[in-house]
C-alpha cells in the first residue's frame, strides 16, 4: 500500500470504495483497490495518474484530495523569503475583485511580483499560430495539430498514446510561457509560486524545472480558505504584466481555438473537446492515420475539465457563483471583440500580433519551443486463458455472465474488470454479481468442503426422490475416524485439509448423478441410485491416502448405508439412521460399511430410549453412589475403596452400570453424570471428615471424555475449593477402554489434575490403544487390571496369567503401583500374591455397599493400611532376608532383578550386605560369588569414593528420593572392565541404622558406546575440516505443546568450508538459531526449506537431498545442494548432519 497515494492526487480516510472514481477516470490502473473485504479503499497509483482531477470533482464523499504548498508558502514569507506569484487567469475570472484584494494582502506579507498567465496565453497564441503558419505546407503525416494547453492531456499522450506524441504542437502552454517570460525576460530571481485551479500544473513544471523552476503550487481554493478570517478588502495588487487581447479569457473552454481562429481563414477546421475519454483519443488517433489525413483539422484543443481552467479541481465550488463568473467573462469577451472587429482582415491581425511579440516585446520563438517524450510502457498482454481463469474465480461460468457489463465495479465492461484484476488494479470482490453469487453459494454450500450444507442437501435429496418415484436410492452417512487426534497432532489446518480431500474424493465418487453433503465435524453424506455399480464404487474406497498432506497413516471413515424404500419416508430421519449405522464398525486400517437393518433400528430405538431416561435421571437426581471395598490380598485387610455410580429410577428399576455408562459416553451425557457423582462423593467425604469417620483413600471414576474435556479441570478445582478434600482421601481413576484418544492430549490433561494435588489411576489397563504411552509419560501412579479382560475363559487362562505376570514385572520396574479388579476366587488371589500384586477388589472380598454399610465396615476394621507406590520409612525385619527360605527372600530372588539388601550403621560406619540375588552376582562374576566377596566389591566402591559420598547418600535419600550412582569395577575371573549403575532406595531408617535396597544394571556396553561416540566425534571433527564440501551439525527440538510450530534449532558445529561458503566466521554461525538459519535462505524458498528440513528430521537415519539458494554475508545468492541425515536423541531432540555443496 505504501507505493500508492504518493502523488499530487490522493485518497483520504473518507473513502468507502464506491468505485465512482474508477468509473470516471480516463486511465485504467490509476485507481487501485486495496484493503480487506470489510474495509476497502480505492487508492491512487501516482505512476499512472495524470492528475486531471476528475475523481476529485465526482467524489461525493470528499475522499479524493490534492496536495499543495500553502503552508510552506506562508512559512517562507514569515522567514522573509522573496516570492513571485504566477497567477492563472482563471483565478481572476473566478474571484473578480477579491482576487486582486487577496494578492494585495499576500504582497503585504512579502510577495514581490505578480504575473498574470493571460500574458503567457497571448504568447502561446502567437507561438502556436507561428508553428501552424510556418508548417502550412507540411504534409499532414508530419505536422502536429494538438494544442498544448492542458498538462493532463500531455501526460496522457506521453504515457498511454505514443502515436500522438509527435502530433502535439511543440510550443509551451500559457502557464509555462508566463514562467519563461518572468525568468528569462524579466530576470526574476525570486522563488516562483503557481496559483490557480489546475492540480496538474506541477507535472508540467517538472519539465522546465532545470530551466525555470517553479518551487511551490498553491490552489485557488486553499489560498482563499487561508485568508477567510482576514479583512482583505483594504488591499489590492494588480499584475506586473498586462495582456493586450483575448489572453485574459484563455481560462474559459474553447477560447484558445477561438483566438487562434482569428489568424486563419474561416475555412480552416478547428476543434475543441472537453474530456479525456477514450472516444476523444480515438478521434485524435484517427486523424493521425494516413487514410484519414484529409480530415485532419488545423488544430484541436483538448481539456480535461469540462469548464476549462475556469472551474478546475483547485477551485472552491462552494464559493462558485455562476452568474457573476460568466457575466465577468461575457463583459471581457465583448470588449476584446470590439477591439478586434476594427481589424477586418485576419492576416492583418496576425501581422499585428507577430509584430507586437517580436518587435515590441522582443520575444524569440525558439525560447518557447517544447519537446515531448515517449514515456509509454508496453502493458503485459493478457492471454485468453488468464481471462478464463479470472472469470472462473468470479463465478462467471457462462457467456451471459461474462457480458453483464453493468459498470457497478467502475469498469465499463466485464472484460475491463477482468483486465484490472489481472493487472492487480481491482479484485473480484468489487463485482456485485460475484458477491451475490458468493452469498448464494454460502447459503447452499459449506465453505470448507464446497459441498452442499445439510439443509440444502436434504432438500435436494427430497426433490430427487419425489421426481423419480420409480427409482431406488440409498443414503450413506460417513464419519472420519480420529479426526480430533489428527487436529491435535498435526493442527486444525491439516485437519481441514483432510476434510477437503475427503470431500473431493466423495464428489468424484458420486459423479454428476449423485449428491454429496457436509454435516459438520467429520460427517459427510452421499446419495446415489441403488445400483450394484454405485455400491461397488462406494465400497471400493478402502481408505484415503493423506501422505501428500504430510500425514503418513491412512485416513479412514466409518460408513452407514440406508436404502430408501419408498418416497414417503422422512429423509432427515433416514440420514440420521445412516449415521447411527456407521458407528457399528470402526477400523483404523480401512473404511468400514454397515447396512442399516431392523435389528439395528431396534438397538438404536433402545439407545434413544436410554438417552431419554438418562436425561430424565439427571433432572430427577436418580443417580447415587455405592462403595466397593479394596483389600490387601494376603492379609485381607481393608486398604481402600472405590466410589461407584448406581442408578435406580423412580419406579425402582436398577440399570446395569456398563450399559448406561457406554450409552452416556457415546452420546455426550457422561460429563454431566461424572460431575453429579463427583459432587456426591465429595459431599459424602466432607461429611465423614466432619464426623471423624476414619477411611482409606477412595477411587472416584472419571470417564475418558471427561478426562479429555478442558472444562472438567475447572469443575474438579471448584469441588476441591468448596469441600476442601485433599489427595490423602481421593484419587481419580480413568477407564482406558472407554474411547479412542490421543495419549499426548490425555497426558496433558492428567498433568492438570495432578497439579490440583490428586493422584491418577488407569483402570482396565491394557484394553486401550496406548497403554505404554500413559505409563512412560509419568502421569499415572497406579494401574488397575481387570481380571475379566485377561482370564475370561479357561482356554486363555494360562496365557492371561503370563500377561499379568509380565505386566507386574514391568510396572515394578517403572515404579508404578498395580491393583487387580474383579478378583472372584482364591486361585486368582493366590496367583496375584505370587507375582507381587497385593491389592484387589471383587466378589471374593465384597459386593458394592451402600454408604451406611461401608461406614459400618470401616468401624469394624481394626486399622486400615494404605498402600502407596512408595514404601514408608519405618522398621523392617532384616532377618527375613537372611533366611533364604522366607517368602521375602524367594520373591527377592525370583522377581526383583539384579539387586541387594544392604544394612548400614552410621555410628560405626559398618556396611553389611544382608542378601544379594543370583542376577546381581552374575554382573560381577561369571562364577558363583559369595556375599562376602560382593561386600568387598561394594566396600571398594563406597569407601573408595570417600566418606563424604556416604554422607551425601544418607542426607539425600528418602522415600521420595532415589540415588543413582555409576562406578567402574572388573569381572572377578576374566578381569574385564565392567561399568555398573546402582539405584539405591531406602527401605527403613531407625536412628542411625539404615536399610537400603540396591538395584544393579550392567551399563558396560552403554559406556563403551559413549566412549566410541567421543572418538567418533573427534574423527568427525577431523573429517569436517578436510572434506571438500561444507558441513555442520544442527540440533532441533520441539516440545509437545508446540506441535503446530516450527522446530527450534541451534547450530552446534560448522566446518571451515561452510564458513567460507557463507562468508561468516565459524563463531558467528555456531551461534545461529532457527531465525538466523532461515535468514540466509532465499525468501521465496524459506517455507520449502523448512518443510524439507522437517521431513528429513522425522525420517530418521535416511539421507535427504534438497536444493536451495542461500545468501552469503556480502548479500549475493548462491545455489547449493544440501544432503541431510538426522537421528533422535534420548531427550527426543534431533541431531542433524548437513553436507552443503555449492553449484
Amino acid at each position: 500500500m505504501a507505493r500508492y497515494n504518493g502523488g499530487t492526487v490522493y485518497t483520504n480516510e473518507k473513502c468507502i470504495a464506491c468505485n465512482k472514481c474508477v468509473t470516471h477516470c480516463p486511465i485504467l490502473g490509476a485507481n487501485v483497490s486495496v484493503g480487506t473485504a470489510d474495509k476497502r479503499k480505492i487508492l491512487v497509483d501516482e505512476r499512472k495518474c495524470i492528475n486531471c482531477g476528475v475523481c476529485i470533482d465526482v467524489c461525493s464523499h470528499g475522499a479524493r484530495n490534492y496536495k499543495d504548498n500553502i503552508n510552506e508558502v506562508m512559512e517562507a514569507l514569515e522567514k522573509g523569503v522573496k516570492l513571485s506569484f504566477v497567477v492563472d487567469s482563471g483565478f481572476f475570472m473566478f474571484y473578480g475583485e477579491k482576487a486582486y484584494q487577496a494578492l494585495g494582502y499576500m504582497a503585504s506579507l512579502g510577495v514581490e511580483h505578480v504575473y498574470d498567465t493571460s500574458f503567457g496565453a497571448e504568447i502561446a497564441f502567437w507561438t502556436t499560430g507561428k508553428y501552424l503558419k510556418d508548417n502550412a505546407d507540411t504534409p499532414p503525416s508530419e505536422k502536429a495539430f494538438i494544442i498544448n494547453t492542458c498538462p493532463s492531456l500531455v501526460d496522457a499522450i506521453e504515457l498511454y498514446h505514443p502515436s500522438l506524441v509527435k502530433k502535439i504542437i511543440p510550443v509551451h502552454s500559457p502557464v509555462a510561457s508566463t514562467v519563461i517570460y518572468a525568468r528569462e525576460y524579466l530576470n526574476d530571481k525570486n522563488d516562483l509560486v503557481y496559483l490557480g485551479p489546475c492540480v496538474s500544473r506541477m507535472s508540467e513544471m517538472e519539465e522546465i524545472k532545470d530551466r525555470c523552476e517553479v518551487k511551490y503550487f498553491v490552489s485557488s481554493k486553499n489560498l482563499m480558505n487561508s485568508l477567510k478570517d482576514v479583512e482583505i478588502e483594504r488591499y489590492e495588487r494588480r499584475s506586473d504584466i498586462t495582456p493586450k487581447g483575448m489572453g485574459k479569457l484563455s481560462s474559459a473552454p474553447g477560447v484558445f481555438t477561438e483566438a487562434l481562429g482569428l489568424f486563419f481563414s474561416i475555412s480552416e477546421k478547428l476543434e475543441f473537446y472537453s474530456d479525456l475519454s477514450q472516444e476523444t483519443f480515438d478521434k485524435l488517433e484517427m486523424y493521425s492515420k494516413p487514410e484519414y489525413e484529409v480530415m485532419q483539422p488545423l488544430a484541436v484543443e483538448v481539456l480535461a475539465c469540462h469548464d476549462g481552467c475556469l472551474l478546475g479541481p483547485g477551485i472552491d465550488t462552494e464559493a462558485y457563483n455562476a452568474v457573476e463568473v460568466f457575466s465577468r467573462f461575457a463583459n471581457s469577451r465583448n470588449k476584446e471583440y470590439d477591439v478586434n472587429d476594427k481589424l477586418s482582415e485576419r492576416e492583418q491581425i496576425w501581422e499585428l500580433i507577430n509584430n507586437i511579440n517580436t518587435e515590441i516585446n522582443k520575444l524569440k520563438y525558439e525560447d518557447f519551443v517544447r519537446n515531448y517524450g515517449d514515456k509509454y510502457i508496453q502493458p503485459y498482454r493478457i492471454p485468453e486463458s488468464t481471462y478464463d481463469e479470472i472469470y472462473q474465480t468470479m463465478l462467471k461460468d457462462t457467456e451471459q455472465k461474462r457480458h453483464i457489463d453493468c459498470g457497478s465495479c467502475g469498469y465499463s465492461t466485464c472484460k475491463d474488470m477482468a483486465s484490472a484484476i489481472a493487472y492487480g488494479y481491482s479484485r473480484k470482490e468489487n463485482c456485485i454479481h460475484y458477491m451475490n453469487d458468493v452469498m448464494s453459494r454460502r447459503y447452499m454450500y459449506n465453505q470448507l468442503t464446497n459441498l452442499y450444507n445439510s439443509e440444502v442437501y436434504i432438500g435436494k435429496v427430497i426433490q430427487r426422490v419425489k421426481t423419480n418415484p420409480d427409482k431406488k436410492y440409498f443414503i450413506c452417512g460417513g464419519n472420519v475416524n480420529k479426526l480430533g487426534i489428527i487436529n491435535d497432532i498435526y493442527g486444525h489446518s491439516k485437519g481441514d485439509a483432510v476434510l477437503r480431500m475427503v470431500a473431493d474424493k466423495l464428489r468424484q465418487m458420486v459423479g454428476e448423478d449423485g449428491l454429496c453433503g457436509y454435516f459438520g465435524g467429520g460427517n459427510f453424506s452421499v446419495f446415489m441410485e441403488y445400483l450394484p455399480e454405485n455400491i461397488n464404487r462406494l465400497t471400493s474406497l478402502e481408505r484415503f491416502d493423506a501422505k501428500a498432506l504430510g500425514i503418513e497413516q491412512p485416513v479412514t471413515m466409518r460408513f452407514g448405508i440406508n436404502i430408501v424404500e419408498n418416497t414417503d419416508e422422512n429423509i432427515s430421519v433416514m440420514v440420521n439412521y445412516s449415521f447411527m449405522a456407521s458407528r457399528i464398525q470402526v477400523s483404523a486400517a480401512r473404511n468400514t460399511f454397515t447396512y442399516f437393518s431392523g435389528e439395528l433400528k431396534a438397538a438404536i430405538s433402545h439407545e434413544t430410549e436410554m438417552i431419554s431416561k438418562i436425561q430424565k435421571a439427571l433432572v430427577n437426581d436418580e443417580f447415587s453412589i455405592l462403595f466397593r471395598p479394596k483389600y490387601d490380598i494376603a492379609s485381607r485387610t481393608l486398604v481402600g475403596g472405590e466410589v461407584k455410580c448406581h442408578w435406580v429410577d423412580h419406579e425402582g428399576k436398577t440399570y446395569g452400570y456398563e450399559e448406561y455408562v457406554a450409552i452416556a459416553e457415546k452420546n455426550g451425557l457422561i460429563q454431566d453424570m461424572d460431575i453429579r457423582i463427583w459432587t456426591k462423593a465429595f459431599e459424602t467425604i466432607r461429611r465423614w471428615l466432619d464426623s471423624s469417620v476414619e477411611f482409606p483413600k477412595l477411587d472416584i471414576m472419571m470417564s475418558m471424555k471427561s478426562a479429555l474435556d478442558e472444562r472438567m479441570i475447572e469443575e474438579i478445582s471448584k469441588l476441591k475449593d468448596k469441600y476442601k478434600i485433599s489427595n490423602h482421601h481421593v484419587r481419580f481413576t480413568i477407564s482406558e477402554k472407554s474411547l479412542e484418544y490421543d495419549p499426548q492430549r490425555l497426558a496433558k490433561r492428567l498433568r492438570f489434575i495432578r497439579n490440583l494435588g490428586y493422584q491418577v489411576a488407569i483402570s482396565d489397563f491394557g484394553t486401550g490403544q496406548s497403554s505404554l504411552d500413559v505409563l512412560t509419560d509419568g502421569s499415572i501412579e497406579v494401574i488397575r487390571i481387570d481380571l475379566d479382560n485377561l482370564t475370561s475363559d479357561e482356554e486363555n487362562e494360562d496365557r492371561g496369567g503370563m500377561v499379568l505376570s509380565a505386566i507386574s514385572r514391568m510396572t515394578q520396574d517403572l515404579d508404578v503401583f498395580t491393583e487387580a479388579d474383579n478378583v472372584r476366587n482364591e486361585a486368582q488371589a493366590g496367583f496375584l500374591k505370587s507375582i507381587g500384586i497385593n491389592v484387589g477388589e471383587g466378589a471374593l472380598f465384597s459386593e458394592d455397599l451402600k454408604e451406611h454399610e461401608f461406614v459400618e465396615l470401616l468401624k469394624n476394621t481394626e486399622k486400615s493400611t494404605v498402600f502407596e507406590k512408595k514404601v514408608s520409612t519405618g522398621k523392617i525385619d532384616i532377618g527375613r532376608f537372611y533366611d533364604s527360605s522366607s517368602y521375602e527372600s524367594i520373591m527377592f530372588e525370583m522377581f526383583s532383578g539384579p539387586a541387594a539388601i544392604v544394612e548400614y550403621d552410621e555410628s560405626d560406619e559398618n556396611l553389611i550386605i544382608a542378601r544379594i540375588n543370583n542376577d546381581a552376582a552374575k554382573i560381577f562374576s561369571n562364577e558363583p560369588l559369595s556375599v562376602r566377596e560382593f561386600q568387598d566389591i561394594f566396600n571398594e566402591f563406597i569407601k573408595g569414593r570417600g566418606r563424604e559420598n556416604i554422607r551425601t547418600i544418607i542426607d539425600n535419600i528418602g522415600i521420595e528420593n532415589d540415588i543413582v550412582i555409576k562406578f567402574r569395577t572388573s569381572e572377578r575371573t576374566t578381569h574385564a572392565e565392567k561399568w555398573v549403575q546402582a539405584t539405591i532406595k531406602e527401605l527403613s531408617r531407625v536412628d542411625d541404622r539404615h536399610i537400603f535396597y540396591i538395584q544393579f544394571l550392567d551399563i558396560t556396553d552403554e559406556q563403551l558406546i559413549n566412549d566410541a561416540i567421543r572418538l567418533s566425534n573427534a574423527q568427525m571433527a577431523h573429517i569436517m575440516q578436510n572434506e571438500g564440501c561444507g558441513n555442520c551439525f544442527i540440533r532441533a527440538w520441539q516440545s509437545s505443546n508446540e506441535l503446530n510450530e516450527r522446530p527450534r534449532m541451534g547450530v552446534l558445529k560448522v566446518s571451515d568450508t561452510l564458513s567460507q561458503l557463507l562468508g561468516y566466521s565459524k563463531e558467528e554461525i555456531s551461534g545461529w538459531s532457527e531465525k538466523e538459519i532461515e535468514r540466509v535462505i532465499h525468501p521465496m524458498e524459506r517455507r520449502e526449506f523448512m518443510n524439507s528440513f522437517e521431513k528429513a528430521l522425522l525420517d530418521e537415519n535416511s539421507a535427504h537431498e534438497f536444493t536451495n539458494k542461500v545468501q552469503n554475508k556480502s548479500g549475493y545468492f548462491k545455489k547449493v545442494k544440501v544432503v541431510m541425515t538426522s537421528v533422535r536423541l534420548e531427550d527426543n531432540s534431533h541431531l542433524a548432519y548437513l553436507n552443503v555443496v555449492g553449484d
